[in-house]
């Protein structure tokens, strides 16, 4: 358990262990571009379901099944991860295959899978905002932000009334894709109002939302060092995102337009590498502390041998194989989606 190891590990484990504050930027971006790309479809009257859907699809979900099917090996091979010892969980593998772990207990070794399944939720969600509101922006995203709002509001009701529900992981799947939600929100609103609201951030501001974004990770490393519960963690999320919200706005000021071709190519193969260790990183590392700690004797119980030895085995296999596995899959997504878009796909009326 976290609390019974000794303080300096839980220090590492709160603070390297912890990747809610990246996730909580990818859900900003994730609005915002997926936004961008609805919005340039509508207006150049070619906007989808059918294509829509494959997109988001195809972006996703093959680096995700891959993770499921070596988070499947990771369990046959370390069968008490997640306390099922050994039993088939089967009502975790059917949720994680539809995409819908946030309403249950994480399949074992694929914990970091919840926040792909508030992604699916989201990308279905926003359209149908769209539509109900009539294509109207704004009206969408103040329909998203009361509904999301009125949710949360049900849930602390409910756990108040009823505190058997506080250990429910469905309910508290929906507590987690309320809170989120507002972020992923945020992303869509600077979208639409992009020229407007980046104009506005001075580089001053600049610099002040970064500093606020910083003390927003630092009460997250807090929060999880103190072990406090998930709904506290994700609730904490809002204190981050007018950080958040200010540093993308503010992007310009980093110069990075001016870059280098040696920078910009860095910064391709980070974003190559980004979804491929996210996605793989904690089955790989349950893997080399089942079968690599043990070579570590007694330096085993110590957290900075651990840390090392995590990042000498699990890294340079992701860092070697990871953005041309990434390549490689957005280069089969192209295809296919050229394809799809070359013959009628059925759109509900």
């Amino acid at each position: 358990e976290f609390g019974d190891n000794p303080p300096l590990w839980r220090e590492l484990r709160a603070v390297f262990g912890t990747g809610e504050h990246w996730v909580w930027c990818f859900f900003v971006v994730s609005g915002f571009c997926i936004h961008l790309s609805i919005a340039r479809s509508v207006r150049e009257g070619r906007f989808q379901l059918g294509t829509y859907v494959l997109a988001r699809l195809t972006r996703i979900y093959p680096l995700y099944l891959l993770g499921f099917l070596l988070a499947a090996f990771t369990w046959w091979q370390v069968p008490h991860l997640g306390g099922f010892d050994g039993h088939l969980p089967l009502r975790e593998t059917i949720a994680t295959l539809m995409g819908l772990q946030i309403f249950t207990n994480a399949f074992p070794s694929y914990e970091a899978s919840w926040s792909l399944s508030c992604a699916w939720v989201y990308y279905g969600v926003w359209p149908v905002l769209l539509l109900v509101a009539g294509g109207r922006e704004r009206r969408a995203l103040s329909l998203g932000l009361m509904g999301t709002l009125l949710f949360a509001g049900v849930i602390l009701m409910l756990w108040s009334q009823f505190h058997q529900l506080e250990d429910r992981a469905f309910v508290d799947g929906f507590w987690t894709l309320s809170m989120l939600f507002v972020l992923w929100l945020s992303g869509a609103w600077l979208a639409v109002d992009w020229a407007r609201v980046s104009r506005r951030v001075t580089r001053r501001l600049w610099g002040w939302g970064i500093v606020s974004f910083a003390v927003a990770v630092a009460f997250l490393f807090v929060l999880r060092y103190q072990q406090y519960p998930p709904w506290s963690v994700h609730a904490a999320s809002w204190g981050a995102l007018p950080g958040i919200v200010v540093f993308i706005a503010g992007a310009r000021h980093a110069g990075l337009e001016k870059a280098g071709p040696a920078l910009q190519a860095a910064c391709r193969w980070l974003g190559q590498l980004s979804y491929p260790c996210y996605i793989l990183h904690v089955q790989l590392l349950h893997l080399t502390d089942e079968w690599l700690s043990p070579l570590l004797g007694p330096l085993a119980a110590q957290p900075l041998a651990r840390v090392l030895l995590s990042m000498v085995v699990v890294l340079p296999p992701l860092v070697w194989l990871g953005p041309p596995l990434e390549r490689a899959l957005m280069a089969w997504r192209t295809r296919f989606l050229h394809g799809a878009s070359a013959r009628p796909l059925p759109v509900p009326s």
